[in-house]
């Protein structure tokens, strides 16, 4: 996640007559019990040099603590990285950090604080005391590509799962997920769409096909309130939680695929994941009178699982939010 601070001369002219950027380039969401190097840059418009000083702490407590003179050139950017052990967290519990940059200058001046920034640490098992919850879900997981029932069997889920449509189709669930690159033609959207209508919780993850043709003036059952159609960029990762790390896909180049709308006629919404940049890579069908909820997103959790903590507690999220009526 790439955070960036600004600093202008006002306040610290007798360190910094001119203005500064740093940026940490490095996620703000971390496995607990883990090695980790945190990196950060600094880029100065005029020569700087001086004392620089990172800690990262729990609180009072400091885990780590880097200092280094610099010299920076004018127009230079400089990076730097910090390591450190995460320290260990109980099941259900999240921990924050701080890290902060200070810079002393020659004088005998206290160090200026030029960079803070909050990092959360992660058990690595989210389920690790929710198996129980996690079993008493009516859900079943679609998945004829098998990525997806692999990954929640590298999490030890207690998910169900079936290559079969015409099991989720046929049999009610109260939870519904396809699985990724899963390919879902109209015809499967469709039924979907009855589901999430009739009250059940749809959620496909990063589809390798979606089409879906609706008219929201019809659907859902008689005398309801038409559903609502809501498009997402990053921002809905950290409206479920907002100590997830909105940009970990970006950093890295992904996602490749992006949702698509378009109106064929003044009744009827085209909905296609396609191979695109654009930004939305979430969208939500609600059906506020039974609270069904169709959720269709292009970020692929699988492939980030192990590296970071942000997806599977992001699917977690997406889980809890099923609970609330929207």
């Amino acid at each position: 996640m790439i955070v960036s601070l600004i600093l202008a001369p006002a306040g610290i002219h007798a360190i910094l007559p001119f203005p500064l950027e740093v940026k940490s380039t490095s996620t703000t969401t971390i496995f607990a019990e883990s090695e980790h190097r945190h990196h950060f840059r600094i880029a100065t418009m005029k020569p700087l040099s001086g004392d620089l000083i990172a800690r990262i702490a729990a609180g009072n407590r400091t885990l780590a603590l880097f200092e280094e003179h610099i010299d920076i050139s004018a127009s230079a950017t400089a990076s730097f990285s910090i390591p450190f052990k995460t320290p260990a967290v109980k099941p259900g519990i999240i921990q924050p950090l701080d890290l902060t940059v200070s810079l002393a200058g020659s004088s005998s001046a206290d160090p200026v604080e030029i960079f803070c920034q909050r990092l959360w640490i992660f058990h690595r098992d989210i389920f690790a005391d929710k198996h129980e919850w996690l079993s008493g879900l009516n859900i079943i997981l679609y998945d004829p590509a098998g990525k997806t029932g692999r990954m929640f069997a590298e999490l030890s889920l207690p998910i169900p799962k079936t290559a079969n449509f015409n099991v989720i189709s046929k049999n009610k669930h109260d939870i519904v997920l396809t699985g990724e690159n899963t390919d879902l033609n109209e015809k499967m959207t469709s039924e979907l769409l009855k589901l999430a209508a009739a009250g059940a919780k749809i959620l496909c993850l990063d589809p390798r096909k979606f089409q879906l043709s609706f008219n929201p003036a019809i659907e859902g059952k008689d005398d309801a309130l038409p559903p609502s159609l809501h498009f997402y960029e990053r921002e809905r990762i950290v409206k479920l939680d907002k100590r997830l790390d909105a940009s970990l896909w970006w950093d890295s180049g992904l996602p490749d695929k992006s949702i698509q709308m378009k109106t064929t006629s003044p009744e009827t919404i085209n909905i296609n994941v396609k191979k695109s940049k654009s930004p939305w890579v979430w969208c939500e069908i609600h059906f506020p009178d039974c609270h069904g909820r169709l959720i269709v997103t292009t970020l692929p959790l699988s492939d980030r699982m192990d590296r970071n903590p942000t997806p599977r507690y992001l699917f977690f999220a997406i889980l809890k939010s099923f609970e609330q009526r929207e």
